[in-house]
């Protein structure tokens, strides 16, 4: 079998599996997601400074106790004295961060950013006291001691299908502007394709059709009343209207079309559909 083939049935297997019980995404594209991610973050957010992925899984501590929240990625941007360290976190689904698990999960990545590194890697040596392996962690401290651990700024990256911050999202009080980015999955797989060529195209299909995907959750919802519609209305022209018009004729439109949805209902819906088409 050819690498070509290879690739391609690696990733029907995974679009064919997605959907089901316990089958995690994230897990089978982490490897080829980390291949690229730190090439992307140099090119794409940090104006082509040295990015370098540091460790997978960063263990974040918890405040109530020695366990801890684990980051997906920490990665490390070279900058001279404007050097920081990245934490990235994996999304496969849109409606994953829209729970109430998440949203703490993104909560407790901003207080990390706020603590800084040099406070991180205290809790981080608390955590390894407090473990039965303490081995993986002498691993991990080695790793990071080989950087600049001194360095204390801490950004975060979100890649997830739409990347964007979603509207519910709470947020925890910044002491200065925080540095969030979201990067969406079509534009982590045209980089992919544009560096990777023909193998690169398997992975950067699936990562559009993730996006696709979730563009396509926004207009088949909300699942918990059972209605699955796909909006035309959505697909005409408003470029002569303001967004208030369109706003009160899509509400209008959705009033008539879907007389079961409540006012909450509706009006979330309109609001994350015109923060999408406007965005």
């Amino acid at each position: 079998m050819s690498t070509h083939d290879c690739f391609q049935k690696l990733f029907s297997y995974i679009e064919e599996m997605e959907n089901l019980p316990g089958f995690s995404i994230e897990r089978r594209l982490d490897v080829f997601v980390a291949h690229f991610l730190p090439g992307y973050l140099s090119e794409k957010v940090y104006k082509s400074k040295e990015v370098r992925l540091i460790a997978a899984e960063f263990p974040l501590k918890k405040p109530e106790s020695n366990q801890f929240t684990a980051v997906d990625y920490l990665c490390f941007v070279e900058d001279g004295n404007d050097s920081r360290w990245v934490l990235v976190e994996f999304k496969t689904s849109e409606e994953t961060l829209k729970t109430d698990h998440d949203q703490k999960q993104f909560n407790r990545y901003r207080v990390a950013q706020e603590a800084g590194m040099v406070a991180n890697l205290t809790a981080l040596r608390q955590i390894r006291a407090a473990s039965d392996n303490k081995s993986s962690f002498d691993s991990l401290l080695q790793k990071i001691s080989g950087v600049q651990a001194i360095i204390d700024q801490v950004d975060i990256v979100y890649l997830t299908p739409l990347g964007r911050k979603p509207a519910g999202f709470s947020d925890v009080p910044a002491k200065q502007s925080p540095h969030v980015f979201w990067v969406s999955m079509k534009e982590f797989g045209e980089y992919v394709q544009d560096k990777c060529g023909t193998h690169g195209q398997y992975l950067a299909k699936y990562l559009n059709h993730l996006f696709g995907h979730a563009r396509h959750e926004r207009v088949a919802r909300p699942e918990s009343s059972g209605v699955r519609f796909t909006c035309r209305f959505k697909d005409q022209s408003f470029s002569s209207r303001t967004r208030a018009q369109l706003q009160r004729s899509y509400m209008t439109h959705l009033n008539g079309a879907h007389p079961n949805l409540s006012p909450a209902e509706i009006a979330r819906i309109v609001t994350e559909d015109l923060e999408e088409w406007f965005r």
